[in-house]
Order: structure tokens, then sequence, then C-alpha cells
């Protein structure tokens, strides 16, 4: 009697299951809840070898100290994890979540934003939005490089947090934004900071042009240093036809009082990037950057502050004019092939220099973690191989 009152227990348990999830399945299909639901992301192994800065390692979501400082400045780092989270309702709303462990500002939180459709051309958007700078893509699936380029690793802004508007009508699109600058909270500024995107991608033409602009108050490094007001901005251009693929970028920062001497510091530089297709697998890549950071002994942010400058990144004032900061470039040659819709490999050789002795050279891992330099170079090198597999 016992064993029959456990089975139809047991059985009544399985029909109830049976019914939540029959009732769950139907109001789901019945779209009382709206829109999709997605989760998407991706786990992206990288190995950095660095003779001059004595790493051997692999990365997945850097931390510092690592090779230069591509841990970074910006939401970008060699390797990582993410996890994509969205919703989208029947009215065209959504939120949006993405999620990347030891990576990005807000840790470890990347993106946190809505979007609500107000007209067939204006949507409201806000919460903790990527800036829309650059041309490079901060998704590894989609980057055509291991490394970021300079201007992403350490000039572009990284996110907001606040409300702003986007505008789409036709080939033209336009977004603003109103928040705080790279933090979720701002407890050092009243001013709150502006960005701004005006884009053309006419269907018909393999080009496309876009314009973005910030205009911010933040701080020196190391924080909380004296405020400084920031004005950035970057013209970007792509052309796509056929199996060749352009980028490039002209951007220039003006920081009032943010300068290594305490005056107005200024860079200004250039980027461009070539892909081309071998085959419907298999990609070769070449970037080239040029980083201006002379004026005032180079931006504070960027270049760090005196006796502690940033010799991981290659960023210093010249030993013999400390009011005049480095120009910085780099030349990145990269491989890419598609092994299967969701695993890609990728095999890049970058090699950077200065003209003048920026880079710190570390005998240890030790040194390297303390800073403690033995010698300095005008140049440094790597080799990068990534593996990235996306669902």
């Amino acid at each position: 009697m016992c064993t029959r009152r456990k089975r139809i227990r047991k059985s009544v348990k399985f029909l109830a299951f049976g019914l939540l999830a029959s009732s769950a399945t139907a109001y789901a299909a019945s779209g009382d809840l709206g829109g999709g639901f997605n989760i998407s992301g991706y786990v992206a192994p990288t190995y950095i070898y660095s003779q001059d800065q004595n790493i051997s390692s692999f990365y997945l979501g850097t931390t510092a100290p690592g090779p230069y400082e591509y841990y970074s400045t910006n939401l970008g780092a060699i390797g990582g994890v993410q996890l994509n989270v969205s919703k989208t309702f029947k009215d065209g709303s959504g939120i949006y979540l993405s999620f990347m462990p030891n990576m990005g500002y807000n840790k470890p939180i990347q993106k946190a934003q809505f979007k609500v459709p107000l007209s067939d051309h204006w949507t409201l958007t806000g919460g903790q939005v990527i800036a829309w700078d650059g041309y490079e893509s901060s998704y590894a699936p989609t980057l055509l490089t291991v490394t970021q380029s300079l201007a992403y690793d350490y000039i572009e802004p990284g996110y907001y947090t606040g409300l702003g508007a986007e505008y789409i009508a036709g080939h033209y699109s336009a977004k603003f934004m109103v928040g705080n600058f790279n933090t979720a909270f701002n407890a050092s500024s009243k001013t709150p900071s502006f960005q701004y995107y005006l884009g053309y991608s006419p269907s018909s033409s393999p080009w496309s042009f876009w314009l973005y602009g910030a205009v911010a108050d933040t701080n020196t490094t190391p924080a909380p240093g004296p405020t400084y007001n920031l004005i950035y901005n970057d013209l970007d251009g792509q052309y796509a036809s056929g199996p060749i693929t352009l980028g490039w970028e002209l951007f220039l920062e003006n920081a009032s009082g943010g300068a290594v001497n305490g005056g107005t510091g200024q860079a200004w530089g250039t980027e461009l990037l070539g892909n081309y297709k071998l085959t419907d697998a298999a990609s070769v890549t070449l970037r080239y950057d040029y980083f201006n950071d002379t004026k005032n002994g180079g931006l504070a942010s960027v270049t760090g502050s005196p006796g502690a400058y940033n010799y991981q990144g290659g960023f210093a004032p010249n030993p013999n004019d400390p009011n005049r900061g480095p120009v910085r470039q780099e030349l990145t040659v990269a491989g890419l092939y598609q092994f299967t819709p969701e695993l890609l490999g990728k095999i890049e050789y970058r090699y950077d220099w200065s003209d003048h002795k920026t880079f710190g050279l570390y005998q240890n891992a030790a040194d390297a973690a303390g800073g403690n330099l033995y010698g300095l170079s005008n140049h440094s090198s790597l080799v990068g191989v990534q593996m990235v597999y996306s669902f």
C-alpha cells in the first residue's frame, strides 16, 4: 500500500510539472511576453609571448600587469569571456546586458542598456552604454586582430552611464547622450558628460563614414587626481567590397589641465587597417597606428604621473625634455582562420616603437608586477595566438 501511494504521489508530481511546462510554453507561444529572448557570447583564451616584457602566458580577460598595458584603459583586453543577454518586446523596445568578468570599467558589467522606440525615427536609450567611438570592434569574434589599436586602448572613451536618444532615417543616423564618463557614479565633478555620433552608410555603396565626439570632466592618474576637461573627437570610415575591408580613423583629444606638467594636454593621430580574404575561411590583416602625445609632456591619463610613468605602455616624457611626450607607433600583421562557424583562430605579430626610450624592460614577472625596470628601449614586440569560440 505504501509503495502504491508513493507511485501515486510521483505521478501527481509529474502531471503537475507537465501542466506547468505546458502552460509556460503556451504562454510564451501566445506572444504575451512579446519580442524575443537571446543569449550569446564567447570564450577567447589567448597566448602572448613578449621577449622584451619577459612575458609568456595565456590570458582570459587580462588584468594588470600585462604585456604593455592591454588589460587596458578601455573595455577591450587580451582574450576574455563575454555573455550577452537580451530581451526584446512586441513594441520594439528591449533591454541588453553584457557581462565580462575581469574586463571593463564596471566589472563585471560591460553594458546594461535599454531602448524604447518613440517613433519611426527616434528611440530613447539609457543605462550603461558602450561608447560609439572608433572603427574597431570590441567583440573578439569580429575583431580582425588579437590586440586593439593604440587609440582604443589608451585614449578612446569606454562607456557612459546616463540617458540619450538615437535617430535613424534612411542612410543617416545620429546618437546623443548625457551621462557620466567611464563610471556608473561620478563623485568628482558636477558637470555631466556629453557624447554624440553622426553616421552615413548608403546601402548602394561600399563606403561608410561616421563622426564621434565627447565632452567630459574626468581625473588625471593616479585617481583621484585633479579634475580636467576633456574634448575628444574621431572621424572614421570603412570600405567593404568583395574580399577587401578597409578601416581608418583620425582622432584628436584636448585636455585642459590634463597634461603631465599641468598644462593643456593634446594627443592626435591616425589608424589604418586592411583585411583581405584569401578564401571563405582564411584572411590576413595589416594595421598601422600613429599616436602623437608630445604636448606638455603628454596626457597624464595616458603617460602617467611623474615618477610613475607608463613604461609598460611605452608612454613617458622625453628624458632630455620633460615637457615633451612620445610619438608612439605600432604595426600589426595578423592571420585569421574560421575553422567552424563557431571557432575562429588568430595569430598576430605586433611591433611597437617610440621616438625615444619609453618602454621599460623587466628581468622577471616579479619586476613586471612591481614596475622595477632594468633598462629602457624605444621598441617592443609581441606574438599572440588566440582561439575564439562564440555562440
